[in-house]
């Protein structure tokens, strides 16, 4: 994340993690199951996985983001990018 002039500042994006539940809901035939651990986003990272999946099948969930800020953080907006993406 991003904060421009005047004061630029970085939050780094090993400072943010994204979570989901466990069980997230679903149809259809398949096995799918969240992390237990949130992730840190500084990588691509699978937080929810399907399995043994036959057939059209949806998995829906609501997921958390987290940012832990840095000490020496600056007051400000900081704008940033979070991609998701569904394979």
């Amino acid at each position: 994340f991003e904060k421009p002039s005047p004061d630029p500042a970085t939050i780094p994006a090993s400072a943010v993690t994204y979570s989901a539940p466990l069980l997230p809901a679903r149809t259809g035939i398949s096995t799918v199951a969240g992390v237990l651990v949130p992730q840190t986003i500084d990588s691509t990272t699978a937080v929810v996985v399907a399995t043994a999946v036959i057939g059209a099948n949806t998995a829906t969930w609501t997921g958390t983001v987290e940012v832990e800020l840095p000490s020496e953080v600056v007051a400000g907006t900081y704008t940033g990018t979070v991609t998701h993406s569904v394979a």
